[in-house]
């Protein structure tokens, strides 16, 4: 396992860090061997059980995860805190072996699960480290959630092999080394905090400071220390950095400014990041965002460079260890400037969806992972177009990105965020919905749409929009735009009402 034989070489290292304390490399390795020997108990291998955690971002989630992958048990992070039909959904979809949760967290689980299979750490305190199984790389370490955005998540599977191919792409790609310090203010359940922060944190004999949980202000005080080199996140905290920054005052923005400008890399994905917020982000730290994209299938797929330029607006190049190509919809490879769906292939691409094999199938042609984000090469950079199934909009015999009208939008004085999805029409087959967040009070919808027509050709024009607080959004920050779809369906209804 790549991780602990990495760990092995920077025992006397500090692995993690949180407010009150350290833990070194070889801690770690003591202790996620010494829960490693109670999970396993009288048995020499878990044979790929699946284990729970609904544990926070902690020292413990990172011993539990450890301890997991020592004992040839599949370790399964959710959110430690989730809606009860998503947790009996997800729960009865795994069938784990065992649960493990806070104290506190116990009666939320119980309902859904047998007693005896829910556990905290402390229910597997041993004093006696036995000998652990040796695991081979081609068996399975993480079942993985997809978003769901769109639909019931999907569990995705991932090797050993899998997790090794992702973590030495990003070491090489984004230059991390053991003088690098982290922080991780994301949620430990997907794969942009647990692999693209923490583990390669840790690969690189690194030093990773968790926050549970992500607070502005906390974060800018990291940044003030001056000890952070590398800053992961998604545009949603980015965009939080960014209110925070614009709230203090002048001679306090001049110290936060000062503060970035310590840091090697800051880099944003999960969502696209609007060309404003790269602006706005280049202007205080004097750093271009490095914007990369990736799914929960593949790890990172594509990434602006370390080194050389990171175009705003695009997600970069291959990264190394990933083949990939964009193909039309009879999937043959399509030249420079078209529009095409992304398609890759590599050893850190999932091996299946839990229990879904003809879903399993489908997703693949002729061993290439059809990952369903439609994406244009501009002089060797790509840029993302959405995804086929929600934001390619057809209307009028045209095909319309719903990213791009959003990215327009976000250029009208008023408004400080946009979100676009579509809605049938007898007429057009689809029109154009725009939800948007707005800056001040003066936005209206009629100025929305009035502002539109100079904008945009005829097809691409808003018909419809909302004024809103914020849209709805998973715990990534990424917009669900199921949910808006179905507001603008029912007032596309109240109005048709109106009409009769």
């Amino acid at each position: 396992m790549y991780l602990i034989e990495k760990a092995e070489k920077f025992a006397n290292r500090i692995a993690l860090e949180n407010d009150n304390d350290v833990l070194t490399y070889g801690q770690l390795l003591e202790q996620s061997q010494s829960l490693a020997s109670g999970l396993l108990k009288d048995k020499d291998d878990l044979e790929g059980n699946r284990i729970i955690s609904l544990l926070p971002p902690s020292f413990d989630y990172v011993v539990l995860q450890w301890a997991v992958w020592q004992t040839g048990g599949i370790f399964v992070p959710l959110p430690d805190q989730v809606p009860s039909d998503d947790l009996r959904f997800l729960i009865e979809d795994i069938e784990p072996s065992t649960i493990i949760v806070e104290n506190e967290s116990l009666d939320t689980v119980l309902p859904f699960a047998d007693r005896d299979k829910v556990k905290t750490i402390d229910d597997y305190n041993t004093d006696s480290v036995k000998d652990l199984p040796s695991i081979t790389n081609d068996r399975p370490c993480m079942l993985l959630y997809t978003s769901g955005t769109t639909g019931k998540p999907k569990g995705v599977v991932i090797s050993h092999l899998n997790l090794e191919a992702q973590i030495t792409s990003l070491q090489e790609a984004w230059g991390w080394t053991k003088q690098d310090k982290t922080l991780l203010t994301l949620p430990l359940y997907h794969v942009h905090g647990i692999v693209n922060i923490l583990c390669c944190s840790l690969a690189s004999g690194a030093t990773c400071k968790i926050h549970s949980r992500f607070d502005p202000q906390a974060v800018w005080n990291e940044f003030r220390k001056e000890d952070i080199s590398l800053f992961m996140a998604v545009p949603t905290i980015y965009a939080k950095l960014m209110e925070w920054f614009d709230y203090v005052d002048t001679n306090e923005q001049l110290k936060l400014a000062k503060a970035l400008s310590n840091l090697r890399l800051t880099v944003s994905g999960s969502a696209p990041l609007s060309t404003s917020l790269f602006d706005q982000w280049s202007k205080i730290s004097g750093h271009k965002m490095l914007e990369r994209y990736g799914m929960t299938e593949t790890g990172m797929i594509l990434s602006n460079p370390l080194y050389g330029e990171r175009r705003k607006g695009a997600v970069g190049q291959p990264l190394p260890g990933v083949s990939m190509k964009l193909v039309d919809e009879q999937h043959q490879e399509i030249a420079p400037g078209v529009p095409g769906e992304v398609m890759v292939k590599g050893k850190g691409v999932f091996s299946e969806y839990w229990r879904r094999p003809g879903e399993t199938r489908a997703s693949f042609h002729k061993g290439w992972f059809q990952t369903g984000d439609l994406s244009v090469e501009e002089d060797g950079y790509y840029r993302l177009l959405g995804r086929l199934n929600q934001d390619i909009i057809k209307t009028g015999g045209h095909k319309v990105s719903a990213l791009e009208i959003e990215e327009v939008l976000r250029e009208h004085p008023d408004i400080n965020d946009a979100s676009v999805v579509s809605i049938h029409d007898n007429i057009w087959g689809e029109i154009v919905c725009a939800a948007v967040i707005p800056r001040t009070e003066l936005l209206s919808d009629d100025s929305i749409l009035e502002w539109s027509k100079d904008k945009f050709i005829t097809h691409k024009r808003p018909r419809k929009s909302l004024i809103m607080n914020d849209f709805p959004r998973n715990n990534l920050g990424k917009v669900i735009k199921s949910d808006l779809r179905e507001m603008f369906e029912k007032l596309s209804e109240l109005e048709s009402d109106d009409n009769t």
